[in-house]
């Protein structure tokens, strides 16, 4: 039987990633991702943001990312999205470049920055030319492939191309990939051998076994998935009107040039008011209507423009 709780849900992300007791599950987490684009592994990481529940009972964790920085002094920031939304790459880049200039105070020599390391798992289709789903960005000339800088990276895991079943897995990226897509299917007692071999993911699956245990926790977990969901559908509902909009506005559009077109032509150019009241009907079949009107008028005044068509 499973917890019900899903590793996608920020609440429970940080609760597994992001709490001191795991900071071992988050460092063999990110060298299990990064072993081919860091030169040293982690040997140590620290939470600059640790998960306290207190903070979330009080409203205090309003974005539930994690920062932490590892013994080279190189820094992170890990989230999950289960919902992603337009220009979401650019928000990636905006928050990983903020971090990076944050890192200097007046004074400071640039010999002081570290590298700042974005992972994110999103629980969409972000790359459509990407076939695998893990991506590593780097400034990198696209041509000649030589490196500009290694101290801005963007490690993204998109969820929905991992397809792999248990008998797939090839490592630990994998492994911790399955466990963010399915990690709500099992609790510590149903753990599969092909994840349980790793001594992190078990930890993780206890972690969320309490999370589901915990009335607190669990009341907590509720509460932002479904204030994921409210806003999803809010945004979805934002974008779906705004479509619907621009497509009435373009049909009239059309319409308002069709009249528009059909009067230069038979009386020359309107004046200023003539297109400011065209430009005020909003209602296509009255735009239709008009263009049909003004083939029996002689001229832009007789043209009956009320909006409703009534005189």
């Amino acid at each position: 039987m499973g917890t019900g709780i899903d590793p996608k849900v920020d609440y429970a992300f940080k609760r597994v990633f992001g709490s001191e007791e795991n900071t071992n599950v988050l460092q063999h987490m990110l060298n299990a991702f990064l072993k081919d684009s860091l030169p040293n592994p982690i040997t140590e990481v620290t939470l600059l943001n640790p998960f306290c529940l207190t903070d979330v009972i009080d409203d205090k964790l309003s974005i539930l990312d994690i920062k932490a920085r590892d013994q080279l002094g190189r820094e992170y920031i890990i989230e999950v999205q289960l919902f992603a939304h337009a220009n979401f790459p650019e928000r990636l880049l905006y928050y990983g470049a903020k971090e990076y200039s944050a890192q200097l105070r007046e004074g400071e020599d640039y010999s002081e920055l570290r590298p700042v390391i974005v992972v994110c798992f999103v629980n969409a289709d972000l790359f459509k030319a990407a076939r695998d789903y893990y991506s590593s960005f780097e400034l990198i000339d696209s041509r000649q492939r030589v490196r500009f800088s290694d101290h801005l990276q963007f490690q993204i895991v998109e969820l929905p191309k991992f397809l792999q079943t248990l008998n797939d897995l090839r490592d630990d990226r994998d492994r911790w990939t399955y466990f963010m897509r399915h990690g709500d299917e099992f609790d510590i007692q149903t753990l599969p051998p092909a994840l349980a071999e790793v001594s992190e993911i078990q930890q993780a699956t206890g972690t969320l076994t309490m999370v589901s245990q915990s009335p607190a926790e669990r009341a907590q977990y509720e509460a932002k998935l479904k204030f994921d969901r409210d806003r999803n559908a809010q945004l979805q509902f934002a974008l779906d009107e705004g479509n619907r909009i621009g497509r009435l506005e373009g049909q009239s559009a059309q319409a308002r040039a069709m009249v528009l077109r059909i009067g230069r032509h038979q009386f020359g150019e309107p004046s200023e008011a003539i297109v400011a009241e065209l430009e005020a009907i909003k209602s296509v079949e009255r735009l239709e209507q008009l263009a049909d009107e003004i083939l029996d008028c002689k001229s832009w005044d007789a043209l009956n423009l009320d909006a409703s068509g009534n005189s």
